[in-house]
């Protein structure tokens, strides 16, 4: 479970930009499983195409994290520079993702850790916020929804996603962030998505515990609409199969908007 990490970079310094392009690397085939999944399922189900956040992406063209964040310090022009190359295919991606038959594209990466952000409001003011709003307006004017994934406790940006026009935020992670509160923010403005706790109670919880867990956060996220019910972060390895199976269940019993109310006591 997991994903690569980078141990070195394509941009070691600024002298590697010059002529680096990510968006002549797109190939139709990058989409091939959306579009057989598309074409498997069918359109009365939604459809999402998730492509990394320009900020994961400008990080590991570094090498890692650690470095990107030195950089805004140390070099910021480098930073400005990887944040164009990574919108730039970003942009070209998600039109891919279009025709690929998408619905939606999920941005995916961390911005925070359980404490807060991983950088200072500022500096994603000044380096990551441009980008995302420029993609956001891209992907609305494809046609498409766009989510922000971050897991963490990302309430110091909360109104910068928000004023950038993201239309779901995920996954509100329970163990930092309260998803009364936080659906009481937005309530109108962006849908919620997550919260079921997948750290302990899909992987160490009893099925019941797993019903109550979401009866609970229904009767907290749901009223009014704009919650969609899933993990606090993914169905990773150790989500037992049967918990998984009563996460389901238990929406399909709880989640209807029609007898919401009666399901609350």
């Amino acid at each position: 479970h997991g994903e690569p990490f980078p141990i070195a970079g394509a941009i070691e310094d600024k002298s590697a930009l010059t002529g680096f392009d990510m968006v002549s690397k797109l190939e139709e085939d990058d989409f091939a499983r959306v579009r057989y999944v598309v074409d498997k399922v069918g359109p009365e189900y939604a459809h999402f195409a998730v492509i990394p956040d320009p900020f994961k992406i400008s990080w590991r063209l570094r090498g890692g994290m650690q470095q990107l964040l030195m950089d805004y310090i140390l070099d910021p022009e480098l930073v400005h520079a990887l944040a164009r190359i990574a919108t730039d295919y970003y942009k070209a991606a998600a039109e891919m993702a279009q025709a690929a038959g998408v619905d939606a594209i999920v941005m995916n990466g961390d911005l925070a850790g359980e404490e807060t952000t991983i950088m200072s409001p500022d500096a994603y003011r000044e380096y990551i916020k441009p980008s995302h709003a420029e993609i956001v307006e891209h992907v609305h004017n494809l046609g498409l929804l766009i989510i922000k994934h971050t897991d963490g406790n990302f309430w110091p940006i909360l109104d910068d996603f928000l004023e950038v026009g993201f239309d779901a935020l995920h996954p509100i992670q329970p163990q930092c962030m309260d998803i009364a509160e936080v659906k009481e923010y937005v309530a109108g403005t962006a849908c919620i998505i997550g919260n079921i706790d997948c750290r302990n109670l899909l992987v160490y919880g009893t099925e019941a515990e797993v019903e109550q867990g979401v009866k609970a956060t229904i009767a907290a996220a749901a009223p009014g609409g704009g919650y969609i019910v899933s993990s606090s972060n993914s169905i990773h390895p150790g989500v037992r199969p049967e918990n998984y199976i009563a996460m389901v269940r238990a929406t399909g019993r709880y989640g209807r908007y029609d007898d919401l109310q009666d399901h609350q006591t």
